[in-house]
């Protein structure tokens, strides 16, 4: 699958990024958002479709339920090849010893989660054969916590899980930020009552503490994603959002 991934903790404004560069990526000839993507589904899906699945999706949302507008589509694209190209990639979840400390349920998650971004972005290229799809919710951020888990439990007998291809995009867009940044936007989240679910009920210095963790397994897995040559960019997003969306602009350009 021919992408680029976003990828960046909570409280770093990765979103905010993500959505100004979408804004300046509609009659791009080389590359596509996921919004784009969506738009161009929906045309093809035609508009009595379209509305018909979006009142669906409300209906089974207001009961509680999850039903996203382009599920059948995208499972169309989740063929028996596509999964074992990923197989190394979703056997992590599956492994005895993560099962063990992190529980099936949490592996159950992140496997079905996993496939369905692999349906999503490969129905994405079927879409748009001839362009890239840059992507805010990355594989990497579903694999991370395991391979961690590995690593700092001493399980891995190697680094062969860090090498496995499913990991890797055609490049990597890394948001991070200083402490004294996600704190402040961890107040204002909070103030928004938008505060990430897993940090709720947390005291900010607890938040912080665990965004900072997580910020440090996101930039070494940067690394090594540039050791196996895979083009990164990493965005200060302490700047100002002009300056660092000229800067994806610029890697855009040298990437096409």
């Amino acid at each position: 699958m021919n992408r680029i991934e976003f990828i960046g903790t909570s409280y770093v404004g990765k979103s905010t990024l993500y959505n100004a560069l979408s804004a300046r990526l509609s009659e791009n000839e080389s590359y596509v958002t996921e919004q784009g993507c969506r738009k161009i589904a929906r045309q093809k899906m035609g508009m009595f479709y379209f509305l018909y699945r979006k009142a669906l999706q409300k209906m089974i949302g207001s009961l509680g339920g999850n039903y996203v507008i382009y599920d059948i589509e995208e499972s169309d694209h989740l063929q028996i090849k596509l999964i074992e190209e990923y197989k190394n990639s979703l056997e992590i979840c599956f492994r005895k010893d993560l099962v063990l400390s992190q529980g099936i349920g949490m592996c159950n998650k992140t496997y079905l989660f996993l496939l369905h971004l692999i349906a999503r972005y490969n129905f994405y290229n079927k879409l748009v054969p001839n362009k890239t799809v840059i992507v805010e919710e990355a594989f990497i951020h579903w694999h991370l916590i395991y391979q961690e888990a590995l690593r700092v439990q001493s399980l891995l007998e190697n680094e062969e899980s860090y090498n496995d291809i499913g990991l890797f995009p055609k490049a990597l867009i890394v948001c991070h930020a200083d402490d004294q940044t996600i704190l402040d936007r961890i107040g204002l989240r909070a103030k928004k009552n938008a505060i990430n679910q897993n940090h709720i009920n947390q005291s900010e210095t607890d938040i912080l503490s665990q965004v900072l963790t997580k910020q440090e397994i996101f930039m070494q897995h940067a690394k090594k994603a540039e050791s196996n040559n895979i083009k990164v960019l990493y965005l200060n997003t302490a700047e100002g959002i002009p300056d660092n969306v000229h800067k994806m602009e610029t890697f855009l350009q040298q990437m096409a």
